[in-house]
């Protein structure tokens, strides 16, 4: 009986730590912009910046966006892993062409998720979501975020090396922004107070059983 209350305690506290983990790590501020828990990475939110193409938002940078930077291709990756991989109802797909990684939702929960994750991010018109920024070899490469519901399913994705050319770095459109990020100092955000109850919990079912 002792040894069941202990593996229910354990259990639910496990259970609160997972939750924990997987919920939150895209968080919305009070300025336009919001924060990747992982990695402590401030974020300009979608249609903030749409109004301008990318190399004037590069000329922006020391004076309407001082403090903030071009995001980079590794920077990218690692938001939109962290933004939907934990909800995505397939895990990471990586694809030939243009396509680098895409993640998808179904079902009326995956839409939600999807859909509370891009309502943080911002939008930019067309009620979907194209950011852009430099890759790897030095050219422009794209997110994208699709709100249709074709056959219950939604999806976003990351794209290297879709065409883009010298002229695409001239482009004004409403419908993309230019990705731009910056450090917050919150790199290893604290831990939550429920994760620190569940953590003590686990400790003291532990305590108590070995003493039985």
């Amino acid at each position: 009986m002792k040894f069941k209350l202990l593996k229910v305690l354990i259990t639910g506290a496990a259970l609160t730590i997972t939750s924990i983990a997987s919920a939150g790590l895209i968080t919305d501020t009070a300025n336009g912009s919001f924060i990747d828990e992982s990695t402590g990475l401030e974020w300009m939110d979608f249609g903030v910046n749409n109004i301008y193409s990318y190399n004037e938002v590069s000329a922006l940078l020391t004076s309407t966006y001082s403090g903030w930077n071009l995001a980079n291709e590794s920077q990218v990756l690692n938001l939109w892993h962290n933004a939907f991989a934990g909800i995505a109802s397939s895990s990471e797909t990586y694809t030939s062409g243009t396509t680098f990684v895409v993640y998808e939702g179904s079902g009326i929960s995956g839409l939600s998720n999807f859909e509370a994750v891009m309502n943080t991010m911002g939008y930019n018109t067309g009620g979907y979501s194209n950011g852009r920024f430099l890759n790897n070899s030095g050219g422009l490469s794209s997110t994208h975020y699709n709100l249709s519901r074709i056959q219950n399913s939604i999806y976003t994705n990351v794209m290297r090396d879709v065409g883009f050319t010298q002229r695409d770095f001239l482009v004004q459109s409403n419908d993309f922004s230019t990705m731009l990020v910056r450090e917050t100092g919150q790199e290893v955000p604290e831990p939550s107070t429920l994760a620190i109850f569940a953590l003590g919990m686990m400790g003291l079912a532990a305590r108590r059983f070995k003493k039985k």
